[in-house]
């Protein structure tokens, strides 16, 4: 769970799906009960004579309830009447009572609800009203449903239920509960325990239209009185979700979020917005001031919704964020599908900067705070309000150049440094050559790896690199001849090559006993030369080569045998 305090504007618009009972069971009431089996505001009325007599009608749902699922009862005042819960009913039968937990709550409209929870499913609720000893009771009864799962749902709350268990409470309790869901902020529930230290609790929960979304918060516009800016007292005030009557969770106080920098802001009596992310599907949520304190006043509910959260990863109690030089990254912390995720400058008016889950924000200016907004849309509904980010940008570290030999032999190694203290060595690509902690680069295979030097300042957190591009080039090897012969007076050609593309060669003859040429060298990869033996013998003459690539050398020999030239024979006849 999470819980954010941000300031901000609103507007609202509703959304709901819901099952409603829409036929008549068994019922001991006359005249025409249609308009109890609709969904639309038209009533039935129920009347119970006096002496407690009673009268019943049985509503029967299109298909059965959902176990753990609320059925919600509207009439207009849900004293003396009791609702139940059967399975099995029919139109004309009643089928069998389900174990049932019910409670009164207050409809957004005024008037009121009885929500019945069962453990079991059921397909029929029945609707009892009581009449009174001396006199006889009058209810009028619109309709009865369920809330469905709905990613559509707006959000708004439909009803609201309070409670007050106080000991010696002096104006203990809950003012104009359904202000918190009247879609105006300019009016509020206030929750108090009095103006006295006292021991207790008291609560509201706000019942929203249907289940949550993956993602939601609940989103609460309040202000709190200066009384309670202290820690202490703030552990008087919770909030837990629900789904049904399962909590989600456990309860979160204010001071568990709030800190001594963020009490000044929220004792001005100013409205803030509250948001508040379960982590799992809820229908209603408890805000709760109890213990053993005086809140003179207590805590003022604006305005509850669910709504996509709209909050930021990394983001603090205010909405505020640090960042570490000139740009940043924000990203919504759980985006919605059906969700558009809107970004300003602006609070309110002015263009979009940007739509989408996450926004790259540039041009900051380190040690000058920036606020951006980031409002998220659900389409069909007009409660979306723009939450603000607030960005703390601080330089980042100095880094100085890293120096050192950027291209090495593979097989070898090369030594980098950098004058700032302080920072670790890494390769970007350890196949290619990796780095020692001192700086010592070894090289593994030929190619390219960048070697970083990185600087972490201990108090702001931000990081800043140097980076060096290593070449690792590869040793020629001589893929030509390495032997050959050629007949003395010959013309010996021969041409130089490698397995290295690009590579340079030069090679060098020293003069040999038997043959009359002299030393010679050359720089290319080509030898042209006639060599002249002046022996009768084969004679071996020995060229000394040199491979070049990038600097990275390798000698080589090549071997050449001289053959003797033939000598024609003098042949002299003789006549006889």
């Amino acid at each position: 769970m999470m819980m954010v305090f941000v300031m901000g504007s609103w507007s609202a618009v509703k959304g709901q799906s819901r099952t409603y009972a829409n036929t008549l069971g068994l019922r001991d009431v006359s005249g025409d009960l249609s308009n109890a089996v609709n969904s639309t505001e038209s009533h039935v009325e129920i009347i119970a004579g006096a002496g407690f007599a009673k009268k019943y009608v049985f509503l029967i749902f299109p298909t059965p309830v959902p176990p753990n699922s609320s059925v919600y009862v509207k009439l207009d005042n849900s004293s003396s009447v009791a609702a139940t819960a059967y399975t099995g009913t029919t139109p004309s039968t009643t089928g069998t009572l389900v174990a049932t937990t019910s409670k009164n709550i207050m409809a957004a409209d005024g008037n009121q609800f009885i929500e019945i929870n069962s453990t079991s499913s059921f397909n029929s609720v029945r609707v009892e009203v009581t009449g009174n000893l001396l006199g006889s009771n009058t209810r009028k009864l619109y309709y009865a449903f369920y809330n469905n799962t709905n990613t559509a749902d707006c959000g708004s709350g439909m009803a609201t239920a309070t409670t007050v268990d106080a000991v010696l409470a002096v104006g203990a309790g809950v003012t104009s509960p359904n202000n918190a869901i009247d879609a105006s902020q300019a009016t509020s529930a206030n929750l108090t325990l009095g103006t006295l230290a006292v021991v207790g609790v008291v609560s509201e929960t706000v019942y929203f239209s249907g289940p949550s979304n993956t993602g939601d918060a609940v989103r609460t516009v309040f202000s709190i009185p200066s009384s309670l800016l202290s820690l202490g007292l703030l552990n008087g005030i919770s909030v837990q979700a629900y789904n049904g009557g399962t909590a989600i969770g456990s309860p979160q106080t204010l001071s568990a979020l709030l800190s001594l920098d963020l009490l000044g802001l929220l004792g001005s009596d100013a409205k803030y917005t509250f948001y508040f992310v379960p982590g799992q599907s809820f229908d209603r949520v408890v805000f709760t001031v109890g213990g053993v304190v005086s809140l003179l006043g207590g805590i003022n509910l604006f305005d509850v919704q669910r709504v996509p959260s709209p909050l930021i990863t990394n983001a603090g109690p205010l909405g505020d964020i640090s960042a570490c030089g000139t740009t940043t990254t924000l990203s919504v912390s759980t985006p919605q599908s059906g969700v558009t995720y809107n970004w300003y400058n602006v609070a309110s008016g002015g263009s979009s900067l940007h739509t989408g889950t996450s926004y790259n924000v540039t041009g900051l200016t380190p040690g000058t705070p920036s606020t951006y907004y980031v409002e998220a849309v659900k389409s069909g509904c007009s409660n979306a309000m723009r939450h603000p980010v607030k960005i703390n940008p601080t330089a980042l570290p100095v880094v100085a150049a890293i120096t050192g030999s950027t291209s090495i032999c593979n097989g070898l190694t090369t030594t980098l440094s950098n004058a700032t203290a302080g920072g670790v060595w890494s390769s970007g690509n350890a196949a290619v050559a990796t780095v020692s902690a001192s700086g010592v680069v070894t090289s593994v295979s030929p190619g390219t790896a960048t070697i970083s030097y990185t600087v972490t300042n201990s108090t702001t957190g931000c990081v800043n690199a140097a980076t060096a591009s290593i070449v690792v080039n590869a040793l020629p090897l001589l893929s030509s001849a390495t032997t050959a012969s050629v007949c003395s007076r010959t013309l010996f050609s021969y041409t130089t090559t490698s397995n290295v593309p690009g590579t340079t060669f030069s090679w060098s003859r020293t003069a040999v006993t038997g043959i009359d040429n002299v030393a010679v060298s050359g720089n290319t990869g080509q030898i042209n030369e006639t060599l002249i033996n002046n022996t009768s013998s084969p004679i071996n003459v020995t060229y000394s080569l040199l491979l070049n690539n990038n600097g990275c050398t390798t000698p080589a020999s090549l071997t050449v045998t001289v053959k003797p030239q033939l000598v024609k024979p003098n042949v002299n006849i003789t006549s006889n």
